[in-house]
């Protein structure tokens, strides 16, 4: 299933990029960030990955779900000096009801890619890590 999300993800981008080119300027009113996430489950079970992207505007929150395996949600908020905090959580939502699997925070420069250790439960049965690309993107009306 992840090789699956993959090209999808793939595709998906693809397809972003086309309709920019083919959209005028003035159909992107804000500009923004697109965020490529990796996220990353480690349990004794072994270990599970998923990739999924946003588009958010900067000075925002967003949540979003993957369907049958996690809710993420994105705080940013843009700094003095040009980085972007950003504040992340997921929730691990494979199971009968929802479990916290963890949050982080990390400031990055808009371009830059960190590997983000979320802080769960100690007691957990899974910890979880998210991989975040970030590039600046010019948002759809």
């Amino acid at each position: 299933m992840g090789v699956f999300l993959k090209v999808n993800m793939k595709i998906l981008l693809a397809a972003a990029i086309v309709v920019h080119a083919l959209l005028p300027s003035r159909a992107f009113a804000d500009s923004g960030m697109a965020l490529r996430l990796t996220v990353t489950e480690k349990s004794a079970e072994g270990t599970f990955s998923i990739t999924t992207g946003v588009l958010m505007k900067l000075n925002e929150y967003t949540s979003f779900d993957v369907p049958s395996h996690y809710g993420i949600g994105i705080q940013s908020r843009e700094e003095a000096d040009g980085r972007v905090n950003l504040v992340v959580s997921v929730k691990d939502l494979s199971g009968e009801s929802p479990v916290y699997g963890g949050a982080g925070t990390t400031s990055l420069a808009v371009g830059e890619n960190v590997l983000l250790p979320l802080k769960g439960i100690e007691t957990a049965v899974a910890h979880y890590e998210v991989r975040i690309e970030s590039s600046y993107a010019e948002l759809p009306q």
